[in-house]
């Protein structure tokens, strides 16, 4: 009898225990698919800004539909010190629309892919050097420079050379994204572009500015999304050019 009530015993609190542990799993389940977004928590007049009066809430996910335009605890520091364009009431869920312009900007959208330590960075491209439209923000790019400067003879010489391999673009010309038909079929854009935005470190940063102060061009190459490989490239002036001609296959 006692060893049946033993077992009785034991077999409810391992009941118990594999409900403990599905309702724990649950609830971080629940914690990753949260959505988080802003809530206002003081009276905001219009042309106030929020500063400290916002709070974070958690939203599961399934409830969370009609805040796609919602700010989210990321937005903060871009919002802080914004003013809103109308009256926002206490209990409000900050939305996009609350800010002159409306919608998610162009800065958002950097400050959203912008990895910790790098810098965005515009360089001047033309439409032909920007890989005629292929590029997307996203890709990863080669930049190449073409310069001339003087010898020490006081001649002119012209050089072509890699400046930067693998270096990520982040939008094109003021833009972070492209229309649907565009990213369906990958189709090429025709309208042209004077700058794109690259991600770079801080030094990289440096030796982009010195190389567009020489007065030379500037052209990108599209790698492959898999394509990592870096390599040993030297630099190309009329000397190399010939001894490679002279020297190259077929010849």
């Amino acid at each position: 009898m006692v060893n049946k009530i033993a077992l009785a015993v034991g077999l409810v609190l391992g009941i118990i225990a594999v409900v403990m542990v599905n309702l724990h799993v649950a609830r971080i389940k629940q914690s990753q698919e949260a959505v988080k977004v802003v809530r206002v928590t003081r009276l905001l007049k219009r042309g106030a800004m929020p500063e400290n009066n916002l709070e974070v809430v958690s939203v599961p996910e399934e409830f969370a539909a009609g805040l796609e335009t919602a700010v989210t605890d990321k937005d903060i520091p871009l919002v802080s010190n914004r003013p809103v364009n109308t009256e926002v009431k206490v209990g409000t869920f900050l939305q996009w629309a609350h800010f002159e312009g409306g919608g998610r900007t162009s800065e958002r959208a950097i400050m959203e892919v912008l990895v910790k330590g790098k810098r965005a960075m515009a360089i001047p491209v033309s439409y032909t050097a920007a890989v005629a439209g292929w590029l997307r923000p996203g890709d990863y790019v080669d930049v190449i420079g073409t310069f001339s400067t003087p010898d020490r003879d006081g001649n002119q010489r012209t050089s072509t050379m890699t400046i930067q391999q693998h270096t990520r673009v982040l939008a094109i010309a003021g833009s972070t994204e492209f229309a649907e038909e565009a990213i369906r079929g990958r189709t090429g854009d025709r309208r042209g572009t004077d700058s794109v935005v690259l991600e770079v470190t801080p030094r990289e940063a440096e030796l982009f500015t010195f190389a567009m102060s020489q007065s030379g061009s500037l052209t990108l190459t599209l790698r492959r999304p898999d394509d990592h490989a870096m390599e040993e490239i030297p630099k190309m002036n009329w000397d190399n050019f010939i001894l490679q001609r002279m020297t190259s296959p077929g010849r």
